[in-house]
């Protein structure tokens, strides 16, 4: 939540034009309560806490390699809408 309260802070202060006290009014009192709720969880990470954010880094980093050797054209939509792959049956 706490990076979620940053972009909604962003997206107010630029996509919406709201003033900045406004931004400040609405996002600053939800920061400081996930801020705290962050300083708490930091300390699970030595009894256990690590292995959920080792397990999520490997699978962005496997997703992310993945990502890079598809082929652009193989990711999109067929051309003729039709995503069903093509078997050469005689």
């Amino acid at each position: 939540m706490f990076i979620t309260n940053i972009l909604g802070g962003f997206v107010a202060a630029t996509q919406w034009h709201w003033p900045r006290w406004a931004v400040a009014a609405v996002f600053v009192p939800l920061l400081a309560l996930d801020s705290v709720f962050v300083a708490g969880n930091m300390t699970k990470l030595a009894t256990g806490g690590w292995i959920p954010l080792t397990l999520g880094a490997v699978l962005y980093f496997v997703f992310l390699d993945v990502a890079q050797r598809t082929p652009r054209a193989a990711r999109g939509a067929c051309k003729d809408g039709c995503c069903r792959a093509k078997t050469s049956r005689s």
